[in-house]
């Protein structure tokens, strides 16, 4: 008898396409490699353990792929919006987050306005950075050009986009 039910319980499990989980719970096949919620849908679970050890508490969570093929969240943390990549690996990349021009650093505005005639600034973002550190992107338009000036804090220019 007891035979009989493990069998029937196999398939059962078989053609539902579901596997048993170590908890107890059973999962669908494709949900053992991606998250189960919709908003999650199909970033692996080890990028959503990342995003929850790194940015713990954080809400209103939305994830999509940027054009670098990262899984982008976009979320609120302690009343600030943010947006984090993380490489499929589950590797943190960066974190951005908008700041109006008046939160701009005055070493930065002043390079920014030394260095370019008259800039026309459209979005600022501070910048955490697994290998460059903390920075700001400062989109502006000079001569018709539209230009990222990556500067941090002290004034340092240290790239262009």
């Amino acid at each position: 008898m007891q035979l009989t039910t493990l069998l029937v319980y196999a398939l059962l499990i078989i053609s539902c396409g579901a596997t048993p989980a170590t908890d107890g719970t059973a999962r669908s096949v494709s949900d053992t490699k991606t998250a189960t919620s919709d908003d999650n849908d199909g970033v692996p679970e080890v990028v959503l353990r990342a995003f929850e050890q790194k940015y713990a508490g954080a809400s209103k969570v939305q994830w999509e792929r940027d054009k670098n093929d990262y899984y982008e969240a976009h979320f609120e943390l302690k009343g600030e919006r943010y947006r984090a990549d993380f490489e499929s690996s589950g590797k943190w990349i960066e974190t951005e987050q908008s700041i109006k021009k008046k939160h701009l650093p005055k070493a930065i505005k002043k390079v920014i306005e030394e260095r370019y005639d008259d800039p026309k600034i459209y979005e600022i973002e501070r910048v955490d950075h697994h290998s460059k550190g903390i920075f700001y992107d400062v989109e502006i338009k000079h001569d018709g050009d539209k230009l990222d000036v990556m500067v941090r804090e002290d004034g340092q220019i240290i790239g262009l986009d």
